[in-house]
Parts: C-alpha cells; sequence; structure tokens
C-alpha cells in the first residue's frame, strides 16, 4: 500500500490510502469547512474568555485577588466551558469522520461532549444538591 499524508483543515495530519479517491460533493465541503470554522471560532473564544482574568488582574491589581475578581473570574470560566466543549467536539466529529467515517466520527464527538458535560456541568449540581441536603437548616 502506498500511504501519504492528507492535510486536515483542523490541523491534524492524516495518513491516507493514495490508492483512495474519495469523491466529496462541493457543497458537503463547503458545510465541512463552515463546521471547521464553527469549531475555530468556538474554540478561540474560549481561550478568549478563559484568559482575560488573567489579563484583566495583571494589568489592574497584579498583586491583589479581590472577592470581584473571583467573581467575575468564575463567571468567564464557566462561560468558556460550553464553547470550549461544542468546539472541540465538532473538530473531533470531523477528524473522526476522515478517520473513523460518518457514524465513527459521530459517537466519538458526542462521547467527548457527553464526557464535558457530565463532568463539567451534571457532577458540581450533584455535589451541590448532595451538600444541600446533608446541611442542616
Amino acid at each position: 500500500m502506498s500511504y501519504g499524508a492528507a492535510w486536515y483543515p483542523g490541523a491534524l495530519r492524516v495518513p491516507v490510502d493514495r490508492r483512495v479517491q474519495l469523491r466529496i460533493r462541493p457543497e458537503a465541503e463547503r458545510h465541512r469547512a463552515a463546521l471547521d470554522l464553527i469549531a475555530i471560532v468556538l474554540v478561540a473564544t474560549a481561550v478568549a474568555i478563559i484568559m482575560t482574568p488573567a489579563a484583566y488582574n495583571r494589568q489592574t491589581t497584579p498583586m491583589e485577588v479581590t472577592d470581584d475578581f473571583v467573581r467575575v473570574s468564575t463567571r468567564l470560566l464557566l462561560w468558556s466551558m460550553f464553547p470550549l466543549a461544542v468546539g472541540i467536539s465538532l473538530d473531533l466529529y470531523l477528524i473522526g469522520r476522515v478517520i473513523a467515517g460518518s457514524i465513527g466520527g459521530g459517537v466519538l464527538s458526542a462521547g467527548v461532549f457527553a464526557v464535558y458535560v457530565m463532568q463539567w456541568f451534571l457532577l458540581p449540581r450533584v455535589r451541590l444538591i448532595r451538600r444541600l441536603i446533608r446541611s442542616p437548616k
């Protein structure tokens, strides 16, 4: 077999059998490119949101950590989680389609997104509910 490397828009080199000629309709390719662009924008937005507290603190009060700073930082971190999870999941879907096919990419993407949702959103709420139930009123 003659293997080469194909460049995928998500910045990943994927080994491809050179004998395989994929016939992708132009409109399907545009949809994939649009999904890739959306994923990159979501991840870039999440990174900007995550980095905002550090940049703000270093420029305004580098030697202090105020209650207001902690509150704003917490909110920004929470706001960044959803676009990061969606962006990474979309990238995994696009890469998974190339490597494992349409169904494999979808299963991989949905599975990783479910892990993000469970660990980032459900687990903290379960612990909060348990703590509220245990605390005497």
